[in-house]
């Protein structure tokens, strides 16, 4: 599959009051890509927002028509209360279960001034033409707390 262009655009239900919105642009050719994913937070009551985003370069192989791998470098950023940023590095990983069904799942770290910021997504994929929709599973977590729920989602893939 290796995409030279896909679009993802995500919701996520962390709890009543905390929801967060995800889009990630990946620009890609042959083994090469760079992608840009930034996920906001939002907190009803009370009212605060996270931002996290990530930028990065990734090596990606192809084993047949139905696994892909990758390794990506790159940076992060937080922007919250305060604003950080730091190294981030990423695995994706893409296994085709058929000819409409997929399962990806992206593990990422990120180092802020020595605190690890772990982000895993899970999700099950349908494709259709060049579109997909997903349903997944999200949780970022640092040793102090974490963020974590259920998304739903669609793609635009060429």
């Amino acid at each position: 599959m290796l995409p030279t262009f896909r679009v993802n655009g995500n919701w996520q239900s962390i709890d009543p009051h905390l929801q967060g919105r995800d889009v990630s642009v990946e620009v890609g050719h042959s083994l090469f890509s760079i992608k840009l994913r930034r996920t906001n937070f939002e907190e009803r009551n009370p009212a605060d927002s996270l931002r996290l985003t990530y930028g990065h370069i990734q090596y990606r192989l192809s084993y047949g028509n139905t696994i892909e791998v990758g390794l990506g470098l790159g940076r992060a950023a937080l922007n919250g209360n305060i604003k950080t940023t730091g190294t981030s590095f990423t695995l994706p990983l893409f296994r085709q279960l058929g000819d409409n069904f997929g399962f990806e799942f992206v593990q990422t770290y990120s180092d802020f001034n020595g605190v690890t910021v772990s982000d895993f997504d899970g999700s099950l994929m349908y494709f259709k033409d060049n579109m997909a929709a997903s349903i997944g599973y999200r949780v970022i977590s640092n040793p102090a707390s974490s963020l974590s729920g259920p998304y739903l989602g669609i793609s635009f893939i060429y």
